[in-house]
């Protein structure tokens, strides 16, 4: 499924073949693909993004409406990918002004039950924007290692927490924790207070300039200290992000959690929707002579 903003700021759907998805289609599977997609986009919410030092209009997408509709069965052949894309050109001279969010996404398709026959398990998400990522992704009901007991780490388990393969591919990716607060998001630090958070995706996301002194990994936007991040995955950087290019290390951006980085082993066997494969053309232009 696709989702295009327009330059002139219309939301339009399409499935996987390419054909638009109206309130009018004729096929009903395109009809319900328009109606999901609708439904699950909160648009033009507003937010303050402190690193990149401007606010930013950000569609929301909510993951669990279309988990929900998918375990359903009410978009059948779903293969497990959604790319969106704000073709609304920036106005504001190089910083971003248009970007995705995904919310509500502690549950993806197959992460409670099995899907449909013909409906792919586990969720990719694609986009040419920058992308925040609201709360726990990808957990399940409960996620044991937001409280940091888990006994194994490496390997995750528990009652519920029921991860599946996924990805997120986007220009950046900032994440958020289930505390975030919109309304606070041009506030102090103090009034920027996260929760512990968990993440199970794959991220491939672009590199951004370090500052010019005490560079600090700047992938949030919240008071993190005292709390927990986890994360299961790989980690991925093969481009430079061309909209969302703050440089780490600004003040009053976040402060860090306690990190706990995994990889997330599950991709031996399980790889997201979309045969995710990546190529990264290298030629050599110049050899250096290193003393």
């Amino acid at each position: 499924m696709r989702v295009i903003v327009d330059s002139s700021g219309n939301y339009k759907y399409y499935n996987s073949a390419g054909t638009q998805c109206t309130s009018g289609s004729t096929n009903s599977t395109d009809k319900q693909i328009y109606n999901t997609l609708n439904s699950a986009l909160g648009k033009n919410e507003t937010i303050t993004d402190n690193r990149e030092g401007t606010t930013v209009t950000v569609t929301s997408m909510d993951i669990n409406k279309i988990t929900s509709d998918v375990m359903a069965n009410k978009l059948p052949n779903f293969n497990g990918v959604i790319y969106f894309s704000d073709q609304r050109a920036n106005q504001n001279g190089g910083a971003p002004e248009y970007c995705w969010r995904l919310k509500n996404a502690s549950s993806i398709p197959g992460g409670a039950s099995t899907p449909p026959n013909g409906v792919a398990t586990g969720l990719t998400v694609a986009t040419d924007n920058p992308v925040y990522v609201w709360g726990s992704f990808n957990t399940g009901t409960n996620a044991p290692s937001d409280s940091n007991s888990n006994p194994d780490p490496t390997q995750p388990t528990g009652s519920g927490y029921t991860r599946q393969p996924a990805a997120i591919i986007a220009d950046s990716v900032t994440l958020l924790s289930n505390n975030w607060t919109d309304g606070n998001s041009s506030k102090a630090l103090s009034s920027r207070s996260a929760t512990n958070t968990t993440v199970n995706a794959a991220i491939v996301a672009g590199d951004v300039p370090s500052g010019t002194s005490n560079g600090n990994y700047s992938g949030g936007a919240e008071n993190l200290s005292g709390k927990h991040f986890t994360y299961y995955g790989s980690r991925v950087e093969i481009y430079h992000s061309r909209l969302a290019t703050g440089a780490w290390g600004k003040a009053n951006v976040y402060n860090p959690a306690t990190e706990h980085f995994y990889y997330d082993t599950n991709f031996q066997s399980n790889s997201p929707p979309g045969n995710l494969v990546l190529a990264s053309y290298l030629q050599q232009q110049r050899w250096y002579l290193v003393y």
